[in-house]
């Protein structure tokens, strides 16, 4: 065990990082397909399919952006216009109606996310450089809240200022601080008029749904059941969920239907992930390895099409070095022993093969998915 800090007296005593030594899965094999030498810090990894060609996205230290394509050719790089003491530990990306792409950066504990064009150009930095400092923002997120086909920045702070949305432009459109500390948040699932509402993870470990009242300029955030406006859409039923730290969603179940997976410590080192969908019915907690991530600010989770099925798998980075790839009702496909810390993870199919990017603090490379045995 080692010493991690205190507070108010009370020593914080975390478990050392076991890494798991370095094994092939069972049921298909990983077959290194390139490894990127010019990215010389690797951190969060995105991975993106704009018009069939997918494009790896990755962080080279904490102010520079390198883009790659499927073998793994750096095709730009892109050094942040940040404040100097500003640093990107996450990236999140969106769509306009008009098809331009958008990304946001941030970090965890900073004062501001920074949004940027698709040329990496600054778009705009939130909250603005006027604003009070706060306790640090815990997440970001861009999402079409109101239904004018551009997405808003959203934001969730540590302390107690809740959860915020703003424009693109950085312009601040409503507060909500019911919510007081925010631990996660992340898109609901998408509706037909193409408004989105939110799922928030409170200071508790708890889920809130959140949907929007009103559209456009006059849209504002309601707690409530998370019913999709026309659809009748019922949420699962959190009330028997473990609390978790983080939340993930996106269209990994069956047909393309929004799935949410949580991540979850019962206690210091012990690690669960908790399946929440997209069915009322559906819920399953499934053991990851133990430990605590070390070496960067990770973004555990991702999803991808490795397998070439009709659904896309949770791909979830353990402590130990693991990838586990699971579908979305929590059955394991398998489990890849990397061999070393993980930074960053991400999928993407080229082709008609599937890919695994791992970020490590020293490599970024990418491992072909082959002989793949399902049930």
């Amino acid at each position: 065990m080692s010493l991690t800090g205190c507070s108010g007296g009370t020593l914080e005593w975390m478990p050392p990082q076991q890494i798991a030594p370095r094994r092939q899965p069972d049921r298909f094999k990983l077959v290194r397909a390139w490894r990127a030498k010019g990215v010389a810090m690797p951190g969060n990894v995105v991975c993106c399919d704009d018009g069939g060609a997918a494009r790896i996205i990755a962080l080279d230290g904490w102010r520079t952006v390198v883009i790659l394509d499927p073998s793994g050719r750096e095709l730009a790089r892109h050094e942040l216009d940040l404040p100097a003491d500003a640093a990107v530990g996450f990236l999140r990306t969106a769509i306009d109606a008009a098809g331009k792409r958008w990304w946001l950066g941030g970090n965890r504990g900073g004062q501001q996310v920074f949004v940027f064009d698709e040329a990496w150009k600054l778009h705009a930095a939130y909250p603005g450089w006027e604003s009070p400092s706060h306790a640090g923002i815990r997440t970001a997120r861009l999402v079409d809240l109101n239904d004018d086909g551009a997405p808003e920045i959203v934001v969730g702070y540590h302390g107690t200022v809740g959860v915020q949305a703003a424009s693109l432009a950085g312009h601040r459109l409503w507060p909500e601080r019911s919510f007081d500390t925010v631990l996660d948040v992340v898109p609901d699932a998408p509706h037909q008029e193409g408004s989105r509402g939110l799922v928030c993870v409170n200071g508790h470990g708890r889920l809130v749904p959140v949907t929007m009242e009103g559209r456009g300029a006059e849209a504002r955030p309601v707690e409530g059941a998370g019913q999709g406006p026309g659809e009748g859409r019922k949420q699962p039923d959190w009330s028997a969920s473990p609390a978790v730290a983080s939340l993930f969603a996106g269209p990994v179940a069956p047909d393309g239907g929004w799935a949410f997976l949580g991540l979850a410590s019962p206690s210091v080192g012990k690690n669960i992930a908790v399946g929440l969908g997209p069915l009322p019915d559906q819920f399953w907690e499934l053991n990851l390895p133990d430990g605590v991530h070390r070496d960067g600010p990770i973004e555990p989770v991702a999803w991808a099409d490795l397998l070439g099925t009709p659904r896309r798998q949770w791909l979830i980075a353990a402590p130990d070095g693991s990838v586990t790839v699971a579908w979305a009702d929590g059955r394991v496909v398998d489990r890849y022993r990397h061999g070393a810390p993980l930074v960053g993870i991400g999928g993407y199919r080229d082709g008609n093969e599937g890919f695994i990017v791992i970020a490590t603090s020293d490599s970024l490379e990418s491992y072909r998915v082959e002989d793949v045995a399902l049930d």
